[in-house]
């Protein structure tokens, strides 16, 4: 299911002798030499006879209504929110094109049932965000959330504004309120939804919708001591402190997945939440304390203990070497975006010249053109042809410039790419003459590989 790109497994992987383990309670391995092996996936669950965790019934609540959202009540209510806000749209357009008085207060009680309904369909989506409590904050974002309750609050306020407006005079809406309507239609569905489609992909043991659909067995017949491991295993290959994932390993302390559906559901559930003990809520990276984890870290550290989770139960191993551990999990746009924004500065002055020409001209044609647009609209209205002779030269000109434009583009951006693999390929060179592909391994000299590959540190 999760097909690797060429180079993460080295032949020394492939060859790796495996620890062998007799029997369900005794693990037998040399601890001297345990970074260069592997787990062996014979070690069963029964290895602590303790009772298991057991899932609160309002984490079982919070898995099930996330399940109902990420499906198809959940696209009904997206689909009544767009439509609620296309019908107050149309509604401000009616009341300023219209003339007729006697329709005002029908447009005005139209307003406030369209409104409703958004708030109404909202309310529920986002009540099933903030069932979980702290672990919806945690995996969320705090500071997301709180935005996100500012802008609800913010339409609120300016719906009282135009109600109270509409009482005393003809109903219409501030156009405040039609930008913060649709301010937090946008984050809600670009940026608080994803984070929570992903903790209802991750409560599924999978991390995309192409998985989901598949229908994959849950994660089951983990033990806590591959638990742990893995655990460890996806902190190391994601970048986590060392601090951090003590502090992780600690949590999963006692923590095992059981090999009942249901019940491994519950305890794979029952994983998360502890994970996301491990949150801090500081505003800044420099406040968090080393001990702790950011949300994003969370959902990329749940992502990777999948994917590590999967391969444990297909082929019964997990790998004990922690030095050549590289993320897999996928990127998010923001962490994709950073990464190529990072290879691209490693040739500054191409990056920016690459970027300069369509920015400038777009710029150009943003603050010129509708200004001689407008120029020559009104200058064949109102019959003033000079004025709008003039404006039609100015088109002319941006016309006839706007080839040239493309091309000194691509010859500027075709630069830039050359110089940016020129670049790489000196920093693999260099590395391949201080000591080949194992000493790159080691020490990750470029990006460029990284970015390619999602093994990034």
């Amino acid at each position: 299911m999760y097909n690797q790109s060429p180079g993460i497994f080295s032949r020394r992987e492939l060859t790796a002798p495996l620890i062998p383990i007799k029997d369900d309670s005794e693990v037998l391995y040399d601890e001297e030499s345990l970074h260069e092996r592997w787990f062996d996936s014979t070690s069963s669950i029964s290895d602590d006879d303790s009772p298991p965790d057991e899932l609160k019934a309002k984490f079982r609540v919070h898995r099930k209504l996330l399940s109902m959202i990420f499906s198809k009540p959940g696209g009904i209510l997206t689909a009544i929110v767009f439509l609620a806000y296309i019908v107050v749209v149309v509604l401000i357009i009616a009341d300023l094109v219209q003339t007729d008085s006697s329709s005002d207060h029908l447009l005005f009680l139209i307003g406030i049932i369209c409104y409703l309904i958004w708030q109404i369909a909202m309310g529920i989506c986002n009540f099933a965000y903030v069932w979980g409590g702290r672990q919806g904050f945690a995996w969320g974002g705090l500071y997301v959330n709180i935005l996100f309750c500012f802008l609800q609050v913010a339409t609120i306020i300016f719906f009282i504004t135009a109600f109270m407006e509409g009482m005393r005079d003809n109903w219409h809406l501030e156009k405040f309120l039609l930008l913060f309507l649709a301010v937090t239609t946008y984050f809600d569905q670009k940026i608080v939804k994803p984070n929570f489609r992903k903790l209802n992909w991750c409560y599924l043991g999978v991390i995309s919708k192409e998985e989901s659909r598949e229908k994959p067995l849950p994660i089951s017949g983990i033990s806590n001591i591959i638990l742990q491991k893995v655990a460890k295993n996806a902190c190391k290959a994601i970048d986590i402190s060392d601090e951090a994932a003590q502090t992780i390993e600690q949590l999963l302390e006692g923590q095992r997945i059981r090999k009942d559906k249901k019940e491994a559901i519950d305890d794979w559930t029952l994983t998360i939440k502890k994970i996301t003990k491990a949150v801090s809520f500081a505003p800044f990276a420099f406040y968090r304390s080393k001990s702790a984890i950011s949300s994003t870290e969370c959902q990329n550290l749940v992502c990777q203990m999948i994917i590590y989770l999967r391969r444990y139960m297909d082929e019964g191993h997990v790998e004990a070497d922690e030095t050549d551990l590289h993320r897999t999990a996928p990127l998010s746009f923001a962490e994709a975006f950073w990464v190529m924004t990072r290879f691209s500065l490693q040739v500054p002055f191409s990056f920016f010249l690459a970027i300069l020409p369509r920015t400038l001209f777009g710029l150009i044609m943003a603050a010129v053109l509708p200004k001689f647009l407008q120029q020559f609209t009104n200058g064949l209205m109102y019959g003033d042809m000079p004025s709008a002779t003039e404006a039609f030269k100015v088109f002319m000109i941006l016309t006839a410039v706007a080839p040239f434009i493309n091309l000194l583009s691509n010859f500027v951006e075709s630069s830039f790419t050359t110089k940016a693999l020129d670049q790489c390929r000196r920093k693999m060179l260099r590395s391949m003459l201080k000591g080949g592909t194992k000493f790159d391994e080691k020490n990750r000299p470029g990006t460029l590989g990284d970015a390619f590959s999602n093994q990034l540190k």
